[in-house]
C-alpha cells in the first residue's frame, strides 16, 4: 500500500544532501581565494631608470619588487644576467695613446707626448735625431719649363725684384766713392739712386736667367732653395750659408757642386760691364760685383731658412 509520508522524507533527506554538498564546496573554493591581507603583500615591480632588472633569490619563483628596476631611456639593452649588475660602459684613458705611441718604432704620431725621434721623412727615409722632417720641401726635380717659370716670377713678379733693386741703388750711390760731387741735392742723390737702381735690376734679371733657367737646365740642377731638416738655430745657419756651394741634383736626387749658381753669378757680373760706367768696368769691380751677390744670396738663404719658402 502507498505511504506519502515515506516518500516525502526521502524527498527531504535528498535535498538536504545536495544542499550540503553545495556549501562545503563554497567554503573550500572561499579558501583558496586571497584575502584582503594576501593582496597587500603583492606590489606591483616599480619602474626605477639607471639599471637593469634582476631578480630576488629571497623566496624561489618569486619576484622581489624593490629588486625591479629598468634602463634609462635612450640607453641600449645589452642583455639581462640574473644577480649580476652590468657595469656602464666607458672609453679609454688618455694613457693608452700615449702608451701606443711610445711603442711605436716608426713614431707615425708625431706630436703626441712620448714621441720619438728617428720619424720618417717625406722622402720615406729616416730622419736623423735632432732633424724636423716636416720642414724638408719637395724633391720632386723640375722641369725645363717650370725653371723658366721660376726665373720669371723671380725676376718680374712685384714687389719684391723692384723694392730690392731700389734698395740696392739708394746703397750703391751712397757708398760709391767714385761718384761723389760737393754740394748735392737731394734731387741729385734720387736720381743718381735711380740710375743705380736701374743697373741692379738689370744685373737681377741676368742672373736669375742663367741660375734659375739656362744652366740648371743644361746641369740638370735644382734651382730652388729647400729649406734644411734641422731644428736647432746654428745648424740651420750654416746649411742656408752652405747652399751657395751646394745644391740637389735633378738626375740622382744628391747634393752636388752648385755650378748653376756660382757661373750664373759670375756671368751676369761679367755682362753687367755692357751697362756700368767705364771707371767701373775692370776686374776688380766686376769680380766685387760677383762677390757681393754671393754674399746677399747667402743672407736671402738664412731668411729664406726662417721666415719660410724655397
Amino acid at each position: 500500500m502507498y505511504n506519502p509520508l515515506k516518500s516525502g522524507s526521502k524527498g527531504l533527506l535528498l535535498a538536504a544532501v545536495l544542499a550540503c554538498c553545495q556549501i562545503l564546496i563554497g567554503s573550500a573554493t572561499a579558501a583558496d581565494r586571497p584575502g584582503d591581507g594576501d593582496k597587500k603583500s603583492i606590489e606591483r615591480p616599480r619602474r626605477v631608470e639607471g639599471s637593469v632588472p634582476i631578480l630576488s633569490h629571497d623566496a624561489p619563483g618569486s619576484i622581489s619588487a624593490a629588486s625591479l628596476v629598468w634602463p634609462r631611456k635612450g640607453e641600449i639593452f645589452r642583455g639581462l644576467q640574473l644577480g649580476v649588475e652590468v657595469p656602464a660602459p666607458s672609453l679609454p684613458g688618455e694613457g693608452l695613446f700615449v702608451e701606443s705611441s711610445a711603442a711605436d718604432p716608426m713614431n707615425m704620431g708625431s706630436g703626441v707626448p712620448g714621441a720619438k725621434t728617428g720619424a720618417p721623412s717625406p722622402s720615406g727615409k729616416p730622419a736623423p735625431p735632432n732633424e724636423n722632417p716636416n720642414t724638408v720641401a719637395s724633391t720632386v726635380p723640375m722641369t725645363a719649363g717650370e725653371k723658366f717659370h721660376l726665373f720669371l716670377m723671380k725676376s718680374f713678379m712685384p714687389p719684391a725684384p723692384y723694392a730690392l733693386s731700389i734698395l740696392s741703388g739708394v746703397w750703391d750711390e751712397a757708398i760709391d766713392s767714385k761718384h761723389k760731387k760737393p754740394h748735392r741735392s737731394a734731387g741729385d742723390f734720387a736720381a743718381d739712386s735711380l740710375t743705380h737702381a736701374a743697373r741692379s735690376y738689370a744685373f737681377r734679371v741676368t742672373s736669375n736667367f742663367f741660375e734659375k733657367f739656362a744652366y740648371p737646365v743644361a746641369f740638370k740642377q735644382d734651382p730652388r732653395y729647400h729649406r734644411s731638416p734641422y731644428t736647432a738655430f746654428w745648424p740651420r745657419v750654416k746649411y742656408a750659408v752652405t747652399r751657395v756651394l751646394i745644391t740637389q741634383g735633378d738626375r740622382n736626387d744628391k747634393h752636388e757642386f752648385n755650378i748653376s749658381f756660382l757661373a750664373g753669378g759670375l756671368t751676369a757680373a761679367g755682362i753687367s760691364n755692357l751697362w756700368e760706367p767705364t771707371y767701373h768696368q775692370n776686374a776688380a769691380d766686376t769680380m766685387s760685383r760677383f762677390g757681393t751677390h754671393v754674399g746677399f744670396r747667402a743672407l736671402n738663404n738664412i731668411l729664406s731658412e726662417f721666415i719660410g719658402g724655397q
